[in-house]
């Protein structure tokens, strides 16, 4: 992890005379996604596992900013994945997601999370009055996430932090899970996991209900998170492994932290970029989103730009 924690995203674009870019990429919003604005290359499109969910290779990550502007600009660039969360500024972060998709709404891909806050943590046994009234937290949860981003389903639902795959187990959370997708108010469902990673999506191939999956990913290794400061770091090697067993088995993954491990700088670039370490997570087949934090127009306006770049490896 050597190394992490340095310099910030938002020093390193303050001192770099790359670090914004200019609006090349920008124009009105000309339709569904797949429809480009005039001038500009439409965004790849991919697949989100076997949830035959389309999805552009980078997500915006929604949590930490409410300003609807740097939705609405990359929206209009040919992204159409957000994910967000119902913790996320008191559930407003939500609103705000529902206010900039109205009229639009079956082109856009939304994701969000419910957090169990589970008594005792996820070690607990799954089983154990620890874990009561499951079901109806989670019910509850997406209720509040319908009203506030104004529709009817949820794209993705994510079990919110998850550590143990006691949790995935758990046999209120599996039922609630497969009633919200047979009612339709949810299209696929998973589970966020900042650790245990491998042995996480050993499970949920194992459960056979989960579809996606977001982790922290990025060519580190290793992450710190720019507010909290919390670390994590996990072997490259075996997760890439798992990866690839569980896109055999059809489920999704969101790639998190993509940013947290620091600039990457390719072989053959001069020097080290944020918008590389964006794109070396994209050119891995076993992920189908990059979901980038954003929180200011000079993150949206760099990261929009590994949108129209060409395949290739770094």
């Amino acid at each position: 992890m050597s190394g992490i924690g340095k310099i910030t995203r938002k020093e390193f674009l303050e001192r770099s005379t790359a670090g914004v870019l200019g609006c090349s990429v920008m124009g009105p919003w000309q339709g569904p996604f797949g429809r480009p604005a005039e001038g500009r290359p439409a965004a790849e499109s991919r697949t989100l596992g076997r949830t035959g969910i389309k999805v552009s290779p980078l997500g915006f990550g929604a949590s930490r900013t409410m300003e609807r502007a740097l939705l609405k600009t990359a929206l209009d660039a040919g992204l159409n994945f957000f994910d967000t969360g119902r913790g996320y500024f008191n559930g407003q972060n939500e609103v705000m997601i529902g206010e900039l998709i109205k009229g639009i709404r079956n082109s856009v891909v939304v994701q969000t999370k419910v957090r169990i806050n589970r008594q005792g943590g996820d070690d607990a046994p799954a089983a154990s009055p620890m874990f009561p009234r499951v079901g109806e937290i989670m019910n509850n949860s997406l209720n509040q996430s319908l009203k506030a981003l104004d529709s009817d389903y949820v794209d993705v639902l994510l079990l919110h932090g998850v550590t143990s795959p006691a949790v995935l187990r758990n046999e209120e959370v599996v039922a609630f899970l497969e009633r919200a997708k047979k009612s339709g108010r949810i299209r696929a469902c998973g589970f966020s996991a900042h650790a245990n990673q491998v042995e996480l999506l050993r499970a949920a191939v194992e459960i056979g209900l989960y579809d996606v999956a977001m982790i922290a990913y990025n060519h580190r290794g290793a992450y710190k998170h720019s507010n909290s400061g919390r670390r994590g770091e996990w072997d490259k090697a075996a997760l890439d492994a798992e990866l690839e067993k569980v896109r055999k088995a059809g489920m999704g993954i969101v790639a998190m932290k993509t940013c947290s491990g620091g600039p990457y700088q390719p072989p053959g670039e001069s020097r080290p970029s944020f918008q590389a370490a964006i794109r070396w997570v994209v050119r891995h087949d076993t992920v189908q989103v990059a979901a980038a934090a954003m929180g200011n127009m000079e993150q949206v306006k760099e990261n929009l730009q590994v949108l129209s770049e060409k395949p290739g490896k770094d």
